[in-house]
């Protein structure tokens, strides 16, 4: 392909050039203190939402993991399934709390 394109030849050293000059821009730019406390910035909120996730997933594996012994255990004794608990919820329209199965 190079035989096809001679004029590849001649832009070789402007593009090696342009190259090495954007290598050594962002390598001054990078070793400022104004990008390193924009990493350390950058790396810091990664890290926290890593961590956060991580406590959400515990969380979630923890009840599913609740949920399959209480099966498990209710499938060795033959038993029915419990009916689940009712719970007061707050509807986010009204804000006030609604039993289930009451009517308001």
């Amino acid at each position: 392909m190079a035989e096809d394109n001679p004029k590849i030849f001649t832009k070789t050293p402007f593009i090696f050039a342009a190259g090495a000059a954007a290598g050594v821009i962002f390598h001054m730019f990078a070793r400022s203190d104004k990008m390193r406390s924009l990493t350390v910035n950058a790396l810091a909120k990664g890290m926290q939402i890593k961590d956060d996730a991580q406590a959400s997933l515990a969380s979630i594996r923890e009840d599913a993991e609740d949920i399959y012994a209480e099966a498990r255990q209710q499938a060795q004794a033959g038993a029915k399934p419990a009916p689940p608990a009712t719970r007061n919820r707050r509807t986010a329209v009204s804000g006030k709390t609604a039993t289930a199965g009451a009517r308001e």
